[in-house]
């Protein structure tokens, strides 16, 4: 407070220009959130592996702003029912909220909003914490330059700090499948404890859907970058979030089918994302039945569509996947035989047969029920044969309303966006005197935590 006070006690005409007491309420509050963000950044850094050298400034201007809303809140909640008051109070809400929420976003898409590094240690965060303890209570001017200049020297630091050290769980979880709730649409991020990819991102149901939803939910979750994105067929509730991802996130490759990658023209969605991807040097694949693709560990492996693939409706031309170990652990049956995740895009009639025709097909523990769960000839055939113990369903209230699989999948457990939220299924595998134990755990997001879906009881 003393340092943002000397210009006005060095330069004896800007108080006449600015008058002092009109600053120093705002020098007061703009000390207190420096302090306050100085003090709250090992934290940050410690969790979360970024900083915003903007939070300081932000929260002068919206720290009183929240406080008005929050004063206009308790007021409406209190007086709110008498006749005319609430909609009176309602009009400065609405006006202030909106304001604060305005000004929270353009912070937020400032250069150096977010400077991500790795997230530190929690002993760096305390040393941080501890020189400016230092700095703080010490009398002496030379140990108070001394713990300071040790704090910048271990912040910047912190920014250098490689993600590659950053501590993973200590579970035994081999693979992890995070299912965003997107309406109508599809987005499932499937990770390891070393890999992070999509498959499918879009939805028809939001407007900016990836700036608002599914980066947000990547962020969350915690990917860093993604080792692949997976488009299983050109309809916009599959791919519509990707430009907006390719803008937050590091892409290794994206991979489509041969259909796609026909569409060029950027007059069609798919030619403009296409366009979009070539402009920002992304690399795109083709897949075809048959290929593999060997992700920190498991095995993807495309079951569908075949070389030259044409399909009479677009969702026929979906790509299918099976995921499981490269190398299973143990000499069980179970592991030679049965795949850990079954993905199926918008597959319909055709490709269901397709895909029971595969020499690669096999059961699976997991299976994504094909086309949002939707009703179509040979859909009863393809769970039988999967024969798996959790399925996901991620559609939108409409579709659901209006459910016809509900009888094939009523002895399974099954997760469904529209109802439950977000979804997530986690693969745990040991070894055990040669024995080999599996353990699925489904958990749907219940606002605060996970909570494990235990039954095959499900109400609309």
């Amino acid at each position: 407070q003393n340092f943002l006070s000397w210009p006005w006690k060095a330069l004896p005409w800007l108080p006449k220009i600015i008058p002092s007491y009109f600053l120093r309420l705002f020098v007061t509050a703009f000390s207190a959130s420096i302090a306050a963000w100085l003090m709250s950044t090992p934290i940050t850094e410690s969790h979360f592996g970024s900083v915003s050298i903007w939070a300081a400034l932000a929260s002068t201007v919206l720290a009183p702003l929240a406080a008005i809303i929050t004063v206009l809140a308790s007021l409406s909640c209190l007086i709110g029912s008498i006749p005319l008051v609430g909609f009176i109070l309602g009009l400065p809400l609405t006006l202030f909220a909106t304001l604060f929420l305005w000004l929270a976003d353009g912070v937020g898409q400032l250069p150096a909003a977010n400077i991500v590094g790795g997230a530190i240690p929690w002993w760096w965060a305390v040393i941080e914490l501890g020189a400016l303890y230092a700095c703080w209570l010490s009398n002496a001017f030379f140990i108070r330059c001394a713990a300071f200049l040790l704090f910048v020297f271990i912040f910047f630091s912190a920014l250098f700090y490689p993600s590659t050290l950053e501590v993973v769980s200590r579970t035994d979880w081999k693979l992890r499948m995070t299912t965003i709730s997107v309406g109508d649409g599809s987005a499932h991020v499937v990770e390891t404890p070393n890999s992070c990819v999509l498959f499918d991102a879009g939805t028809i149901s939001r407007r900016n859907g990836g700036s608002k939803l599914i980066v947000p939910a990547l962020k969350a979750i915690g990917c860093k970058k993604l080792n692949a994105v997976f488009i299983s067929h050109p309809h916009l509730d599959h791919f519509s979030a990707i430009p907006e991802i390719v803008n937050e996130f590091q892409i290794e490759h994206v991979y489509a089918t041969e259909a796609f990658l026909k569409i060029n023209s950027v007059q069609y969605a798919p030619g403009f994302l296409l366009q979009f991807l070539q402009d920002h040097h992304v690399n795109v694949v083709a897949l075809t039945a048959g290929n593999t693709i060997l992700i920190d560990g498991f095995v993807w492996s495309v079951l569908h569509p075949r070389v030259g693939y044409q399909s009479r409706i677009v969702n026929d031309g979906s790509l299918v996947f099976q995921i499981e170990p490269e190398t299973p652990i143990g000499d069980t049956a179970q592991s030679d035989n049965i795949a850990w995740l079954t993905l199926c895009g918008d597959a319909q009639t055709e490709a269901i047969a397709n895909i029971l025709a595969s020499p690669l097909f096999r059961p699976s523990m997991v299976m994504e029920l094909p086309h949002h769960g939707a009703w179509s000839d040979g859909v009863g055939e393809l769970i039988q044969r999967v024969n798996p113990d959790k399925v996901i369903q991620s559609t939108g209230f409409q579709r659901f309303h209006f459910d016809k699989i509900g009888p094939v999948v009523e002895n399974i457990i099954r997760g469904v966006t529209c109802r439950d939220g977000a979804l997530r299924v986690t693969w745990f595998e040991s070894k055990s005197k040669n024995q080999l134990t599996n353990r699925i755990l489904l958990e749907h997001w219940a606002g605060a935590e996970w909570v494990e879906v235990v039954s095959h009881i499900n109400q609309k």
